[in-house]
């Protein structure tokens, strides 16, 4: 949908340069859209793209971390929590490594943001 296209997107101009990374990061669209297709009910390798685009951001922008936390991100992302791990648990072994990957991801981004 919608969203996916616009994560997908993000991620192009994120890889493409620095400067485009830069740019992104000081758009301020771009983490509430990033950060509402990480936690919205959807696909997992959305959510997986969007966090993983998230963490590329604030890991190079760490004047991000305000914008994350006023977005409320730790909360956010521990509403979606449950879901993945249930993932994690389902037995299906390509998901559930998806799945350890994301919460591994919201773990380095929470480690950020507290």
């Amino acid at each position: 949908g919608v969203r996916v296209a616009c994560v997908e997107v993000v991620i192009a101009a994120a890889v493409s340069s620095r400067g485009a990374k830069m740019h992104l990061a000081a758009s301020p669209r771009v983490v509430p859209v990033v950060l509402a297709a990480a936690t919205a009910p959807g696909p997992l390798s959305l959510t997986a793209a969007a966090l993983h685009l998230l963490w590329v951001l604030v890991y190079d922008n760490q004047r991000l971390v305000p914008v994350l936390k006023q977005a409320e991100t730790t909360a956010r992302l521990a509403e979606v929590r449950p879901r993945i791990l249930d993932l994690v648990e389902s037995g299906n072994d390509d998901e559930a490594a998806l799945a350890e990957e994301v919460v591994a991801t919201m773990a380095r981004l929470n480690t950020f943001l507290q």
